[in-house]
Parts: C-alpha cells; structure tokens; sequence
C-alpha cells in the first residue's frame, strides 16, 4: 500500500480540514474510491466507453453523425472508444497533421470549435459517471477530462454563460456538478 497513517473518506474530504490535511493522510471521496484504490485499481478501469455523450453532444449542437465524413469521422470514431475524455485538443490530433489544418477541417464538419465540444463532452460524461456510475465529482471531473472538480465547475460557468446567456454565478448557484 503505503506509508499513510489516516485515511479521510467521505465527499469533500480534502477540504474537511480546511485544506491542511497531514502529509500523512489520503483522501478519498467515497468509500468506493477507496476500494479501488486497496485493489490497486482505478475508476476508469471500471468507466464505461464515452459513445454515448459523444452521440448526445453531437445531437445538441443538431449535427447528425451521418454527416461526419473523412478524418473527423475517423476522430470522432476513435473518441467514441475512450473511457476518459481528452483534457487538450492537440490529444485529437494525429502528428502527422497540422494544427491549421486540423482546426480547418474541424470547422468545415462541425460547427462547434473542438475544445467546446470536448467540453460538451466531458461535461455529459461527468454527469453520466455522478448520476449512473455512483462516482465522486472528484473521479468524474478526472476522468472527463479536467484536472480538478475546480476546472470542471469553470466549464460549467462557460457553458452557462455561452449558451444561457447569465453570468457565472448564477450559473453556479443553478449547477449541481460545482
């Protein structure tokens, strides 16, 4: 295992004692976090494929799959089949490509710039994993992409803002994932 001395379990265990949690402590926000973890696993071992909130991102900015053709459909295909979300854009990338022209071929396919739709993605996924999966928002918000629960609630305000219209915080005041 290792040389821990205090487990914390339970949601928000970091922040339980106001951020100093002892150099000899491991926080884990649910207790199935922590049965993973003396597996020597990790949730997205067990996180199903990300499909089903590529389909749905792709239905909410009314783009039909069938549409898709050539090198995006091949991106999007192969996103289909991850478990996490990717955290950049240049992760969609193939190396052989340009940025230009991947950016210009993303654009003449999709309408949505690729970094808001990861977002749309990741967003759906989290959800997904909270709602269904019974994963923490700390799991949900690494496995979809974003490094923290912090990051994925400022995508969440961006969204809001974007789509809605309203500011931050109210968008933050309405959102069950922050």
């Amino acid at each position: 295992m290792n040389d821990a001395k205090y487990f914390i379990i339970g949601p928000g265990a970091g922040d339980l004692l106001g951020r100093r949690v002892p150099e000899t402590a491991i926080t884990f926000e649910s207790t199935r976090e922590f049965d993973l973890w003396r597996q020597g696993k990790t949730s997205g071992e067990l996180a199903p494929t990300i499909e089903v909130d590529v389909r749905a991102a792709l239905r909410e900015i009314r783009h039909p799959r069938t549409d898709l053709q050539g090198e995006v459909l091949a991106i999007i295909e192969t996103l289909c089949q991850r478990r996490t979300v990717p955290a950049r854009v240049q992760d969609l990338v193939r190396s052989e490509r340009s940025r230009s022209s991947f950016y210009r071929t993303w654009r003449e396919a999709i309408p949505e710039p690729p970094k808001q739709f990861l977002d749309r993605v990741g967003l759906l996924y989290a959800r997904r994993l909270i709602e269904q999966q019974g994963l923490s928002r700390k799991e949900a918000a690494y496995l979809a992409g974003y490094g923290s629960t912090w990051l994925m609630g400022q995508a969440i305000l961006r969204r809001a803002e974007r789509n809605a219209g309203i500011s931050r915080h109210d968008a933050a005041e309405k959102s069950d994932l922050c």
